[in-house]
């Protein structure tokens, strides 16, 4: 590659990652459109909470 074309690549590039940061929502929750989707949940393999055996008697 001729070095003026690699050094337009890297700013068409550069340019992209700035407008994409821009537009970015700040939601820590949305996420990013390309993320590989296998469908694990992180929180899946997590045991539930503990729960009583029994209840008090409510009416004591």
């Amino acid at each position: 590659m001729k070095k003026s074309s690699e050094e337009e690549i890297k700013r068409a590039l550069e340019e992209k990652l700035r407008r994409e940061r821009k537009t970015a929502s700040r939601d820590p929750f949305v996420r990013v459109e390309n993320e590989d989707d296998d469908g694990y949940d992180p929180y899946s393999d997590r045991r539930p909470a503990k729960e009583p055996l029994f209840q008090h008697d409510p009416w004591a």
